[in-house]
């Protein structure tokens, strides 16, 4: 009897626990979506200033200050930090994007782990442990 018990209590404690794997889990989706989508931004940003910088040193003196006050910028040295800058953090989105890929693994992880123990929970309960009847014969399954 004792078994049963804990085999009720167990399958009651993963069903509670299963819509919060569920969530778990779609947050982590959404998180690892919206880094991807920031990494991929600042990867372009450091593309487009690296692509300035290239365009900067091919050009004559004037045609150089007039391009770089064109983008807010009035030396090439203010254009090599802003490049520094993105690309520090771009380094710090990559980073995030790891983390949050690995989040989304062990949330999966989990959630299927939840998934699994659910679903023997019910066969065990439902088939291994059946409820005997009042008169003492088990009912049927």
């Amino acid at each position: 009897m004792k078994i049963r018990k804990v085999t009720k209590w167990a399958a009651v404690a993963v069903s509670i626990a299963m819509p919060l794997t569920v969530v778990n889990m779609v947050s982590a989706y959404v998180d690892n979506g919206s880094a991807m989508a920031r990494a991929a931004l600042v990867q372009n940003d450091v593309l487009r200033l690296a692509q300035l910088a290239g365009d900067i040193r091919i050009l004559p003196p004037a045609d150089a200050s007039a391009l770089l006050a064109r983008h807010g910028l009035n030396s090439p040295e203010a254009l090599q930090t802003k490049i520094e800058v993105a690309q520090a953090s771009f380094a710090q989105t990559r980073a995030d994007v790891e983390n949050t890929s690995r989040r989304v693994w062990r949330n999966t992880a989990i959630g299927f782990f939840c998934v699994a123990i659910t679903s023997w929970l019910a066969v065990t309960l439902a088939n291994v442990l059946p409820h005997k009847r009042p008169d003492g014969f088990a009912a049927a399954a």
